[in-house]
């Protein structure tokens, strides 16, 4: 959901206890002073980004769905598939190829499971009873590996959502409306321990 800047100020502004009248914070130079508002401003994404990073998957809301061709390592329909993550990513919500029963099992290169899918025993591996995904680090950008599929080349991604960065943009950030009033809370610390620097 999409909430304006200004909703953000107020509603941190509220939580600190303060007047959001845009005051002008007192410091050493004019040139150099800073508002409350531009304070609050310069820590949304970042607070926003924390408390997303933290939240459980549940928390999160439908995401956004996951565009870009299957590359297969062996052949298509069959084994490992890869597909690179867009520059925005920031959690995979869920992933599901149309050979698989359920949606996969998430995880990332420093979980034991990982080593786990190089196995040479087939039923160690991720496969379409239980499947596994797993982020990765390639020179191409950050890469989901899906293991494993068998069912040929009719095999498609049928459902792929991911969290994307929060940013701001035009006036506005879409944040997870769960997760709403922990990431007022979040903005209000961090502006917090800004203001204090800055007094």
């Amino acid at each position: 959901m999409k909430y304006s800047i200004h909703q953000v100020i107020h509603d941190v502004s509220v939580r600190l206890d303060l007047d959001d009248a845009d005051e002008p914070l007192i410091t050493v130079n004019d040139r150099g002073a800073r508002t409350i508002a531009d304070i609050i401003t310069s820590q949304v994404e970042w607070g926003a980004r924390q408390v997303i990073e933290e939240a459980p998957l549940h928390l999160l809301g439908t995401g956004v769905p996951l565009r870009g061709g299957v590359a297969w390592q062996q052949s298509p329909g069959v084994g490992m598939a890869m597909l690179l993550l867009p520059d925005d990513f920031l959690r995979l919500l869920a992933i599901r190829m149309s050979d698989w029963r359920c949606d996969a099992k998430i995880i990332t290169v420093h979980d034991v499971e990982y080593q786990w899918q190089s196995s040479r025993f087939p039923a160690v591996r991720g496969n379409p009873e239980r499947p596994v995904a797993a982020i990765v680090t390639t020179p191409m950008g950050l890469a989901v590996e899906l293991y494993s599929s068998l069912g040929g080349a009719g095999v498609t991604l049928s459902k792929a959502l991911y969290q994307s960065v929060p940013r701001l943009h035009e006036g506005a950030i879409s944040l997870p409306p769960l997760l709403y009033h922990e990431i007022i809370s979040r903005i209000a610390t961090l502006t917090r321990q800004s203001y204090v620097a800055f007094a």
